[in-house]
């Protein structure tokens, strides 16, 4: 009986091992052609994207600012609110007049180097039927219509 040598047999017994180890693991499913089934692995991929995408809808919207007489501010809300951060920014008072109770002006800005005056006039289209925004020398003024 001849014997071997001990390297021989942990080697040996470390292949088997590794070739038990293969065994184990599942194999990969093979790719569908169902077509429905394609359709559905898209539409969770797509999903799996959008919360990343999404996550940014809680973030909070950069702070305005202003060069040479052009506005770089992204707005979604009360357009008093809005006007009343950009106070410091523009140099112009905010005064509201009109009936009360006052109701939310939604509006929604998004400009990027655009000037001022451009800025305040689409505020005012975006304020429709509901009020009027007046630029005069001492600031803006928000003007609510009554109904």
């Amino acid at each position: 009986m001849t014997h071997f040598p001990r390297t021989l047999g942990a080697g040996a017994v470390a292949a088997a091992l590794l070739a038990l180890v293969g065994c184990a693991a599942p194999p990969a499913p093979p790719p569908s052609s169902d077509p429905v089934a394609v359709q559905l692995d898209r539409l969770f991929q797509k999903s799996a994207e959008q919360a990343a995408f999404t996550g940014s809808a809680d973030a909070k919207a950069p702070a305005p600012r202003m060069a040479d007489g052009k506005l770089w501010v992204t707005w979604r809300g009360d357009a008093n609110d809005l006007l009343k951060n950009l106070e410091p920014v523009t140099g112009q008072k905010l005064s509201v007049t009109g009936p009360t109770p006052r109701l939310p002006l939604y509006v929604q800005v998004h400009a990027l180097g655009v000037p001022v005056d451009e800025v305040m006039r689409d505020i005012g289209y975006q304020l429709g039927q509901r009020a009027d925004l007046v630029l005069l020398p001492s600031g803006v003024e928000i003007r609510y219509r009554a109904f």
